[in-house]
């Protein structure tokens, strides 16, 4: 493979342009380009990679390539570019994460599985990672994540490996290991580019070629060994005991990926996966259980007295308004939390944005239901159990509205990068859609600002169904406990008069009608209405999203 006149000029959110002119390479010995200057050579990559669209950018040249001109797909398709960003799922290990790479980038053909296998292993035992072949990637040092996310790109065997920055964080030994290997590796063929902050003197002496590029121009590129009697010709000699590098930089200032994701969830993080899922159930069941301690039989008590209706309505209330947060404040962590993950794999080419959150909302809605039931069943049956079609009505509904809640969550985490601007997004959306439940203000006192939330919010929607059922034909109610009145005109006494003693007058204190809409169904639309609205908003921001990543240490010992 040849490069020749090649001229670049790349130009994004301000970064330097990148002039690039390789020559004609030896067949003879194994070649590794070295650029320096770390936004100058990305940007390089970048190009290279066919990776430089972007909003904002222009790019601007052309490529030739054995003497013709090609289009930059063309190379990209005959690369491999290992970026900087060292973010894998962490809760896979080193071999689940090199196998889940090698089944979103194979053709679908059983027969390499023990050939992929085969070349996984050799790269783990190469890479020096075979003590740390079956640990999470959590728990790995940076260096090992470096040369893990080395053996997710060399599994391609592409005739071009890119690298950026792949030393970056690196100590002296674990950079000459895999400079050394990477040497190796060209010396079967192969082309190998990679970008590095100035060396010390003997990592640059490892390099084959050299291309210094600063401020946009570039100021050398050939053999290595040339390097020095080419600056002292020019009369610019590097002084002794000087590192070259550093002296003249220094002088410049589809459907199988959806299979493929669903088998990420399920199996290659497995047991991590249950894990957390367990946890959020727990919490759910354990929030569940507090409520329920809190309104004991409060539903089937032996006497229900009038002041009871606001009893059994604040249980509806704290139910659908209070006790969920925490279910929703570890749903939005779980989006954050993944969304460094995403970003390196998406960067990467295995899969696209959409793939992954239409495959995610469709696998996570059997572990959402399942927490759901743990945080409704406890509650509702330490307040009381009345029958069983009342159980079954608020059982469906109260799950709607907990999907509806979760998906508005859900779509706060993916808009906003910042966690806890996702979560104060989320509370102001829940607390004024809470105000048109009708139970921290009555309806009939509302302000005019609040009235829509009677037709958006999916709590006032739950809650109107489930209060009617929770009183309908109800004529339980005492009021022994009003006080006794003595009449002015006379010494008769009177006990008050009681204001609830039917459902029906409960329905009418709480400002609820008494008969049922027109469509029995028509509240549980609105609520499904409002779950699909916040999931498109969920997917169309998770997919617009070019935010950078959120920044990370890892340990370096």
């Amino acid at each position: 493979m040849e490069l020749s006149q090649e001229r670049f000029l790349c130009d994004d959110n301000g970064m330097k342009a990148a002039h690039y002119r390789p020559r004609p390479q030896s067949r003879d010995r194994p070649v590794i380009d070295v650029v320096f200057s770390e936004s100058e050579g990305s940007c390089l990559l970048d190009i290279l990679a066919n990776r430089h669209a972007k909003w904002g950018g222009r790019l601007r040249g052309d490529l030739i390539l054995n003497g013709n001109h090609t289009r930059p797909s063309k190379v990209a398709a005959r690369a491999a570019y290992v970026q900087q960003d060292v973010n894998f799922c962490p809760d896979m290990s080193v071999r689940q994460t090199l196998l889940l790479h090698s089944f979103f980038r194979s053709s679908g053909d059983h027969s390499r599985v023990r050939e992929v296998k085969a070349r996984i292993n050799g790269l783990i035992n190469d890479l020096g990672l075979e003590q740390v072949r079956h640990t999470r990637v959590k728990e790995l040092t940076l260096s090992e994540r470096r040369r893990l996310n080395v053996a997710c790109h060399l599994l391609l065997e592409t005739d071009l490996v890119l690298l950026d920055q792949p030393t970056r964080g690196m100590d002296i030994f674990d950079t000459f290991f895999l400079i050394e290997y990477l040497r190796q590796w060209a010396c079967r063929g192969r082309i190998v580019i990679l970008t590095i902050q100035p060396p010390t003197y003997e990592i640059f002496s490892m390099i084959s070629r050299v291309a210094l590029i600063s401020t946009g121009r570039l100021m050398y590129f050939g053999r290595r060994r040339e390097m020095l009697p080419y600056f002292a010709f020019i009369e610019y000699p590097c002084p002794a005991y000087k590192n070259p590098s550093d002296y003249y930089l220094g002088q410049q200032l589809n459907l199988n990926y959806a299979c493929v994701c669903f088998s990420r969830a399920m199996i290659y993080q497995f047991p991590y996966n249950m894990v957390n899922w367990l946890g959020m159930t727990v919490v759910a069941g354990v929030m569940s259980v507090v409520v329920g301690a809190v309104y004991w039989d409060v539903r089937t008590a032996p006497t229900q007295h009038q002041d009871n209706v606001n009893n059994r309505v604040a249980f509806h209330y704290v139910m659908a308004g209070v006790a969920l947060w925490p279910i929703l404040l570890m749903a939005i962590s779980e989006v954050w939390r993944d969304k460094p993950a995403l970003a390196r794999d998406v960067d990467d080419g295995l899969y696209s944005r959409g793939i992954y959150i239409l495959t995610k909302i469709c696998y996570s809605f059997l572990a959402a239901g399942g927490t759901f039931l743990a945080y409704i069943l406890p509650a509702y049956t330490m307040a009381g159990f009345p029958t069983a079609d009342k159980f079954y009505f608020y059982l469906g509904y109260m799950l709607l509205y907990l999907f509806a809640a979760r998906a508005v969550a859900i779509a706060a985490a993916c808009v906003f990068d910042a966690r806890h601007t996702a979560a104060m997004t989320t509370g102001f959306v829940m607390t004024v859609a809470v105000l048109g439940a009708g139970f921290t203000v009555h309806p009939l006192d509302m302000s005019a600002w609040t009235w829509p939330t009677l037709w958006w919010s999916p709590a006032r929607w739950v809650l109107h169904e489930v209060n009617r059922y929770e009183f309908d034909n109800t004529n339980e109610f005492l009021c022994d406990r009003n006080p006794v009145l003595q009449d002015s005109a006379s010494a008769i006494q009177r006990k008050a008069p009681c204001g609830v003693v039917t459902g029906s007058q409960a329905l009418r204190y709480l400002g609820l009608p008494e008969t049922a809409l027109p469509d029995l169904f028509y509240p549980a639309v609105f609520i499904v209405v409002a779950y699909l609205f916040s999931q498109l908003i969920s997917v169309i921001a998770f997919i617009a999203s070019k935010k950078p990543n959120r920044t990370k240490k890892y340990r370096t010992e």
